[in-house]
């Protein structure tokens, strides 16, 4: 399918022309459709009130194999904001930086959502009370939103036509969207004809790894420094064994290891749960076809690419693909 005009092709190289194409045919589509249309007909949406522990949420979340649930404040009757175990590593550097060993864990294991927020907001910017919208929004605005604040997932929340209050209908993450892409556009080929590094899908040059005997609270700061989610573990030669995500620090406040950040990547790992998936790899010269179908079919958060040889040549992110998306 041809949407830029023959004028433009002139003035366009053709990866340019090819790149346009698609983020036109995809805008127009995400545009004709709503948030409304992701939520499934059973679901389970999972709300904290603002006064709960954070470390009993994060219990919960990794209990029920989730990475992010709805606050609400229930004095205003109101939404407040997104847990996110994405941000717990925020919460770790803040209480280990400014406070003693004997203090930070003290105040991490007694620190109300609420508190939680607050850390966020005047310590890093982070404003997770702005991560909601309304279902009834078209989805391409709901994806620009989602990259303009740098988030996973955002809240749907209507209105209550009596009292005027909130409702939380659902969270929707940038997986969903992807994936009601992938599966709804039947106008395939123009996924096809350029491959992920040619159309700037992806992180290539800056490429931040990390090695079993790296310790979890470099890593840490190594999330927070970079605003990234993942580091490639290399072993000496240079080749990719393994990853260190965000959600590696949720099995590490389960086990009760906050004592010790100390502890190498190595012997962090070994407390996932069994069923993990796993590091997802793809090449740089891989289509965005290939990838698209392979979210279809799994829950893949990233892929890091490698070569030949297994070594390390970047790292493609569900943002960087809906970035690129919807330009």
């Amino acid at each position: 399918m041809e949407i830029v005009s023959s004028g433009l092709n002139n003035l366009m190289s053709p990866v340019d022309y090819q790149r346009k194409n698609i983020q036109n045919f995809i805008s127009t589509f995400l545009k004709q459709h709503n948030g409304y249309e992701l939520i499934p007909i059973s679901y389970r949406l999972t709300v904290f009130d603002t006064e709960l522990l954070l470390k009993k949420a994060m219990a919960i979340l990794i209990q029920n194999e989730e990475d992010v649930a709805a606050l609400w404040d229930s004095k205003r009757q109101k939404f407040y904001g997104l847990v996110s175990s994405n941000n717990l590593v925020n919460i770790i550097q803040y209480y280990y930086i400014n406070f003693s060993l004997a203090e930070a864990i003290d105040d991490i294991n007694s620190i109300k959502l609420s508190g939680y927020i607050d850390v966020l907001f005047e310590n890093y910017s982070i404003s997770t009370t702005q991560l909601k919208n309304s279902p009834l929004e078209s989805l391409y605005k709901i994806s620009k939103q989602l990259i303009s604040k740098n988030c996973s997932s955002i809240v749907l929340v209507d209105t209550d036509p009596i009292s005027k209050t909130d409702v939380l209908a659902s969270t929707l993450s940038t997986y969903q969207i992807i994936q009601f892409i992938s599966s709804n556009i039947t106008e395939k080929d123009i996924f096809k004809s350029h491959t992920l590094f040619e159309l700037g899908i992806g992180t290539y040059q800056k490429k931040i790894s990390v090695t079993m005997e790296t310790k979890v609270f470099d890593v840490v700061s190594l999330f927070i420094e970079n605003d990234i989610s993942v580091v490639p573990v290399l072993d000496s030669d240079g080749t990719l064994i393994n990853a260190f995500d965000r959600s590696d620090m949720n099995y590490i406040l389960k086990e009760g290891m906050l004592e010790d950040l100390s502890t190498t990547v190595e012997q962090a790992i070994e407390y996932r749960l069994e069923d993990y998936q796993g590091v997802h790899t793809c090449n740089k010269n891989d289509n965005l076809l290939s990838i698209l179908n392979m979210l279809r079919k799994k829950q893949i958060q990233r892929f890091i690419a490698v070569d030949e040889q297994t070594r390390l040549e970047g790292i493609i992110t569900l943002s960087d693909i809906l970035r690129f998306l919807i330009n």
